[in-house]
């Protein structure tokens, strides 16, 4: 045997081959599709678990602040703290009231905070 007839490969086999390379790249390439979208899938999981673990995380914090809001808040303790700074509770003939001299109305939809910066400056 010679050197050309071992490299002498069929017509038949390279034109087989030609028919089903079509089909193979696109079995191939929607494969590679699959996998691409999967991929996504997990890094998308993967971000929403992250997401999930720092709410939670958020979440015992505002529990934790409510509570600390909860027990600075309590009127025993403001009591406390007011006679510390020596203030006390006003005698009767201590109040004063002072007329602002706005329409009643306001009243109902503002508070006495709200009245004082609605007050018309002389």
């Amino acid at each position: 045997m010679t050197g050309k007839e071992m490299r002498r490969v069929p017509h038949g086999v390279l034109l087989g081959t030609a028919k089903w390379l079509p089909l193979l790249l696109v079995i191939f390439s929607v494969f590679l599709f699959e996998t691409s979208l999967q991929l996504r899938i997990f890094e998308a999981d993967y971000a929403q678990v992250e997401l999930n673990g720092r709410v939670q995380e958020i979440k015992v914090r505002i529990n934790l602040l409510e509570q600390q809001e909860d027990r600075l808040a309590r009127m025993e303790r403001i009591d406390i703290k007011a006679s510390d700074l020596g203030l006390v509770q006003p005698e009767p003939n201590q109040i004063e009231y002072v007329t602002t001299g706005f329409d009643s109305s306001l009243r109902r939809h503002a508070s006495p905070n709200e009245l004082a910066r609605l007050a018309p400056s002389e």
